[in-house]
């Protein structure tokens, strides 16, 4: 099958990594010139570790283990303090948290570059009688078999579509990353 995926950031390269890696034909459609990671950081909890294992991603020595998980209100409520060596334990891989940054890096490592088309903005896309095809900024084109749209949370193709606008679902997490030497893990 051809597959033509909108968007080279973690999720259009995650799911482009899979249909390569099952035979398929795939081809990534990138707006930027580059690879660039939105957001700040993710957590990678053991199932995650288990795709991206399967998806043949080495994410040994990235970011940073987390031991406890705080849950905190909008005031700073504290609502639960989680202890995840039960779940590292059962589940045997660790919960990590990773910069969007070095998590693309690491998909990207061993992906192959003639896959992706950079400054490729997509502007349409229609149904042909067998498949899909993506028109983009400049006059070139692509079909395929299936489309999948990966190209964020403005995305053009949900536009193009017309599907839903996303919805904010109230919740929000901060994570940060820090080294401190002089503080003790104990106290982290």
């Amino acid at each position: 099958m051809r597959v033509l995926v909108v968007g080279a950031g973690v999720g259009g390269i995650s799911v482009a990594r899979g249909l390569l890696r099952d035979g398929h034909d795939v081809a990534v459609f990138e707006q930027r010139p580059d690879a660039q990671a939105g957001g700040g950081a993710v957590t990678i909890w053991p199932n995650g570790a288990t795709v991206l294992g399967q998806l043949g991603v080495d994410m040994d020595g990235a970011g940073q283990s987390l031991s406890t998980v705080r849950v905190v209100t909008s005031t700073g409520r504290p609502l639960v303090a989680l202890d995840l060596t039960a779940i590292v334990d059962r589940l045997g891989a660790p919960v990590r948290m990773v910069p969007r940054r070095v998590l693309l890096e690491r998909l990207l490592d061993g992906f192959p570059a003639d896959r992706i088309r950079y400054n490729s903005r997509a502007v349409t896309v229609a149904s042909t009688h067998d498949g899909i095809r993506v028109e983009f900024e400049g006059g070139s084109a692509a079909e395929g078999d299936l489309l999948i749209g990966a190209d964020g949370l403005h995305s053009k193709i949900r536009d193009i579509v017309g599907a839903r606008d996303p919805e904010p679902t109230g919740w929000c997490s901060w994570q940060g990353l820090a080294t401190l030497a002089h503080v003790a893990d104990e106290h982290v």
